[in-house]
């Protein structure tokens, strides 16, 4: 591997991370507490936008 693809890679495996640590917590906030679920959910479609630009 390249180390552009070596940067590349490291920078995918830290957001799949983040997406499973959000993820997490996403299950465990009831939707009772809207504003801590909304934040959550927003945080996580941003971590997903940021692999999807990753793979173009």
């Amino acid at each position: 591997m390249k180390p552009s693809n070596c940067k590349i890679q490291q920078k995918i495996n830290e957001l799949i991370n983040k997406s499973f640590e959000i993820k997490k917590e996403l299950d465990a906030t009831p939707l009772q507490d809207k504003k801590r679920f909304t934040s959550l959910l927003a945080n996580l479609l941003k971590v997903h936008k940021d692999l999807d630009e990753i793979r173009e």
